[in-house]
């Protein structure tokens, strides 16, 4: 439609009951068809354009924030997507993890999962690793936090075989990997929205 506006051609909206309306007007045949309906529909531009709307272009400066403000709500939904994939896989070999960490695309998490994947190797993360992924996370009650935490990863739960609980680590480390790009992104497209919207609507 914009490209059609752009080459100069004059496009006008027609509400569906606008058309339905004119088809019965016509007696048109209840069969319907591409054909028919395009037939029908330039009739109807012809007689009755004046009571009908023509669309407006977009400014080039509206038009560049609705891309940006497309992407960035994309990706907000590939991360929520790729967070409930990674619920999912903690959950049936690590569901430990969900019960330690309460953000599962938080950075904090992120951080230590990658660090520790697996059940055997989350236990053994000491205060400092914890706390340090917490700090880096501006979270508040660090200290209560990372003994919470702690307790969590290094009680005793059911495990997998080891051959499947490494198989499920591969399979989270990558899910990490998205999680901590799509977060960059999203965050670098939010100032990109403003940047991009237009000065005088500041």
């Amino acid at each position: 439609m914009q490209a059609l506006i752009a080459a100069g051609y004059t496009v006008y909206a027609v509400n569906p009951l606008q058309a339905s309306r004119y088809r019965e007007r016509l007696a048109v045949s209840g069969a319907k068809s591409d054909a028919a309906d395009a037939h029908m529909l330039a009739d109807m531009v012809r007689a009755d354009s004046h009571q009908l709307r023509p669309i407006s272009g977009d400014t080039a400066d509206a038009e560049a924030v609705k891309v940006v403000t497309r992407a960035h709500k994309t990706l907000i939904w590939e991360r929520t997507r790729t967070t409930q994939r990674l619920r999912h896989a903690l959950l049936d070999y690590f569901p430990a993890a969900l019960l330690a960490f309460d953000d599962l695309d938080a950075p904090d998490t992120l951080e230590l999962l990658a660090k520790a994947p697996e059940p055997v190797a989350a236990a053994k993360l000491t205060t400092t690793q914890i706390s340090a992924a917490l700090k880096c996370a501006r979270r508040r009650n660090i200290p209560d936090k990372t003994t919470k935490i702690q307790a969590v990863l290094r009680a005793k739960h059911l495990s997998r075989p080891p051959a499947v609980t490494a198989a499920y680590a591969v399979s989270v480390r990558a899910l990490v990997a998205m999680l901590v790009t799509l977060n960059e992104q999203v965050n670098f497209l939010h100032g990109q929205v403003d940047a991009f919207w237009p000065a005088s609507r500041r």
